[in-house]
């Protein structure tokens, strides 16, 4: 009889190990659903999870599925899969968004790393505004967080005797026009 219960025992406490050894597998994902139109927006996943995003503004949610299909406004905008990262933002839109490296601190000749998701120097145009400098153009449904600041943050301030960093920011379309095209005349009247 002692043997039958403990025989018992040893099954439930092997079914509870193998049940935690289970769940420390599921790695969670952050999710921050960002909708940069001037409309709210349905997103909606094939688990049944969904959200309403409104308009220029962002929501959060935890994913445990390794990947899930994407739906926008009842329709399906594509498949996605996470990999080692943590954190993400999910483009439901398809929009465009601009990851910045800018360098901190030494001397003015510093260069950003420009070494991770190609983050490379690169000139680009706004309405015959020149920009030149560290970034990457995306419009991926899933982009892994690579940067410190979010669309809804600011990059702080330059200071004269600060260390040497990079700092990196993802912008909106919009907001990475209007920080170009405000660096050029910045410049220019600098050299004024």
């Amino acid at each position: 009889m002692f043997a039958q219960i403990l025989n018992h025992i040893m099954r439930i406490l092997l079914l509870i190990s193998f049940l935690a050894v289970l769940s420390s597998c599921t790695k969670k994902k952050t999710l921050v659903i960002d909708n940069p139109t001037r409309k709210s927006i349905e997103v909606k996943f094939e688990e049944g999870l969904e959200r309403t995003v409104a308009a220029k503004s962002q929501e959060r949610i935890v994913i445990t599925q390794p990947s899930t299909t994407v739906y926008l406004n009842g329709e399906k905008v594509g498949d996605i899969t996470f990999d080692s990262d943590s954190e993400y933002l999910l483009n439901p839109t398809l929009s465009t968004y601009y990851i910045e490296e800018v360098a901190y601190g030494g001397s003015t000749h510093s260069v950003p790393k420009g070494n991770k998701n190609d983050i490379v120097e690169t000139e680009l145009k706004f309405d015959e505004i020149p920009y030149k400098g560290y970034v990457r153009k995306d419009n991926s449904l899933l982009l892994a967080n690579v940067w410190k600041y979010g669309v809804d943050d600011d990059l702080p301030s330059f200071k004269e005797d600060q260390s040497p960093s990079v700092k990196r920011k993802i912008y909106r379309e919009i907001d990475f026009e209007r920080r170009a095209k405000k660096l050029y005349f910045d410049a220019l009247r600098a050299a004024q």
